[in-house]
């Protein structure tokens, strides 16, 4: 399970984008610096002594950062997300360095009158100086302990921790630079204090642009609900008085697949066998999880860049969803990696092409594993009521069937691909006498759709199985019964398509029957 939207991942866990990181502490290092240019200048002022301010600000910064990456994992839990802590930190430091900025000079003019001038007024003034500065030094002292709970190793097997401490160094080298050469030789320590405090809050801001942010925002929507009857099943989809999940009930669609006499067939029959088979909900898994980009080009054209398999499809979803004009949406098709039919539908497009629209910037949405086995569409789940009858030679005589299909709450492709489990329910076999009924049902479950075989697979649960049911009843071979039924060129199929080149099941049959006999291989009987 997932830690809660508002937890640090653990280290077996996603890592921290090192990219981003590097970027963050360079910004963190330089403000630090010029912090301390603008506090030399200052305690120069403060305490009178060039050499006995330098020492204090050394300790300050020494002592303070050593005890803040003590400190750190002892005041705050493993728990709270590592660049929330890093935000707090960087933002905690602008405050305590603008009320530095006014407090430092303060410290002289208490300490002159209340001790005077000498060396004990100095040391005083210079240890109530090194007070001052100790609480902004050791939280960035905790800043960098604070992300290394987060990173791991490169590929290269450099570890993450000592790249951000590079980069923090080379930041803190160009704050010396910034400030020495340009901050104060031009302006003075109030203009260099706001910019090491613009530099803190912008680091603050992007630290805290992470997926835990967004998930804040969800945690903080209300919903009010009434709950209701719900509708978990499809004995609960049948069931008169269920909640209606739509206008219109819970039956979406009706198919029907009809060949010859059904009652001539159960007259032929020697041997009937009813048997219901349940299929269950499958998630696609697919290596990728589903992902946008969406953004506003020059031109005012929301351009969404997805993994789809049908991109036309999507724009047309897309535009009426967001109230745009279809010449105000263009999709781009990206690489689809792993698809299986699940990107048949609709996934992050809408999401992130009203995040952008709404923030006016570039929206990059990707799914987690989690997100994607909430959100993402599944195979139906079928209750598959068969009923079918076979001569004692083994020719099949007829096959009765109700196929009922839970889509879940929405529709999706869910009447296609449960006609299709109809079309399908006779599989590769000759069955002149045939009812298939299939009834596409909503419930209150998670949204089925496109899966890879579209319906033909759970049908194939059930003739399969009762193929082999028969051919036990009857006393044959499950491989005999099947090549005695196989569809052949010339034979009509359940919808009445004639087969011009049969289906390959036969000769797949025979290869099966020839590498048992050569290996000797029997059927096990139950």
């Amino acid at each position: 399970m997932s830690p809660p939207p508002h937890t640090m991942r653990p280290a077996r866990g996603p890592r921290a984008r090192p990219g981003a990181l590097l970027f963050l502490f360079l910004g963190s290092g330089c403000a630090a610096l010029i912090y301390e240019l603008v506090w030399f200048h200052i305690l120069r002022l403060v305490i009178g002594s060039s050499s006995i301010s330098i020492a204090a600000l050394l300790v300050s910064f020494m002592g303070g950062m050593g005890l803040g990456s003590v400190a750190l994992p002892r005041m705050v839990p493993r728990s709270w997300h590592p660049l929330r802590v890093y935000a707090g930190l960087e933002l905690s430091i602008s405050v305590i360095g603008l009320i530095l900025l006014v407090a430092l000079p303060r410290v002289q003019t208490v300490y002159l009158a209340a001790v005077g001038y000498g060396l004990d007024g100095v040391l005083l003034r210079a240890v109530v100086c090194i007070a001052c500065l100790l609480p902004p030094t050791m939280l960035m002292g905790a800043t960098l302990p604070a992300v290394a709970r987060w990173t791991g190793v490169t590929r290269t097997g450099v570890a993450q921790t000592g790249l951000l401490y590079a980069a923090n160094t080379i930041g803190a080298v160009a704050g010396v630079l910034i400030a020495s050469f340009y901050l104060l030789r031009l302006h003075d320590t109030v203009v260099t204090t706001l910019v090491a405090v613009g530099l803190n809050v912008a680091v603050a801001l992007v630290a805290a642009e992470t997926e835990q942010a967004a998930e804040e925002a969800i945690n903080k929507i209300k919903l009010d609900l009434e709950p209701l009857r719900p509708v978990l099943s499809i004995e609960d989809a049948l069931d008169p008085t269920a909640p209606a999940i739509h206008e219109g009930g819970n039956l979406f669609a009706r198919t029907t697949v009809r060949k010859g006499d059904l009652d001539q067939g159960v007259r032929e029959s020697d041997v009937i066998v009813e048997t219901t088979y349940r299929t269950h909900l499958m998630d696609h898994m697919a290596m990728e999880t589903e992902s946008s980009l969406a953004y506003i080009d020059p031109t005012g054209v929301l351009t969404i860049i997805t993994s789809t398999q049908y991109p036309y499809r999507d724009r047309r979803q897309i535009a009426p969803a967001l109230n745009l004009s279809m010449n105000k949406v263009r999709v781009v098709q990206a690489p689809i990696g792993g698809g299986f039919g699940r990107k048949d539908d609709i996934t992050s497009e809408i999401h992130a092409g009203l995040l952008a629209l709404k923030t006016q910037r570039p929206v990059r949405l990707i799914y987690t594993r989690q997100d994607s086995l909430i959100a993402n569409t599944k195979r139906h789940p079928m209750l598959l009521k068969f009923r079918t009858g076979a001569r004692s030679d083994g020719r099949l005589t007829f096959v009765d069937a109700d196929i009922y299909g839970d889509t879940g709450a929405y529709l999706s492709l869910g009447a296609f691909v449960i006609k299709k489990a109809g079309i399908h329910a006779c599989g590769p076999y000759d069955v002149p006498n045939i009812r298939v009924d299939t009834h596409t049902l909503y419930t209150n479950n998670l949204s089925s759709g496109a899966m890879r075989g579209f319906g033909v697979l759970q049908a194939a649960v059930a003739h399969e199985s009762k193929m082999d049911q028969l051919a036990h009843r009857l006393g044959i071979s499950p491989i005999d019964i099947r090549l005695i039924n196989t569809l052949k060129p010339g034979l009509p199929t359940g919808t009445g398509q004639v087969m011009d080149e049969g289906c390959g099941i036969e000769a797949t049959v025979l290869r099966i029957k020839e590498y048992m006999e050569s290996q000797d291989l029997r059927f096990a009987r139950s």
